[in-house]
């Protein structure tokens, strides 16, 4: 399973970038995230193991995943990595780019690649999954991600 959710944003770098890579803030920052409970850190702050946990409209989603951090001044070479480690998406790659299309102006995509372990049902699940869950929740997510942005810089 592949699949992409894409939104231009408007705001300054550090902005979009706080926004999009601070997991701790999204339960205050993005409504249909309950809660980010960061159950680790490595010593420079780039790596997180991370309990995360949403609304899919009225249904609770939860996974484990590691988040990686690539900060980059330069948004095109930016990058924010997770790799879902427990949960019924285990396995599930997820990769944040950022592209500069003008000053203050970047196209934000969000990939979701992930080969579900089991055989019989996965192509199902897979869909299911792909086309109900993830790309409804990353959706929120970037909508939130650009309203934020474009409204006020966040502190960082």
């Amino acid at each position: 399973m592949y699949i992409e959710n894409t939104i231009v944003v408007r705001g300054d770098w550090p902005t979009v970038w706080e926004l999009s890579s601070d997991i701790a803030k999204w339960p205050e920052r993005l409504p249909h995230y309950r809660k980010v409970i960061i159950q680790s850190t490595s010593p420079g702050g780039q790596i997180k193991h991370a309990y995360m946990s949403c609304w899919r409209d009225f249904f609770p989603v939860s996974w484990h995943t590691i988040q990686r951090l690539e900060f980059s001044p330069d948004p095109a070479a930016a990058r924010v990595f997770y790799n879902h480690v427990k949960g019924v998406t285990k396995g599930m790659e997820v990769i944040w780019k950022f592209e500069p299309l003008e000053d203050g102006v970047y196209r934000v995509t969000i990939s979701h690649d992930w080969n579900p372990r089991w055989p019989l049902i996965g192509k199902l699940a897979s869909r299911l999954i792909s086309l109900n869950i993830v790309h409804n929740i990353a959706d929120k997510t970037l909508k939130q991600v650009k309203l934020l942005a474009a409204t006020e810089p966040v502190t960082v």
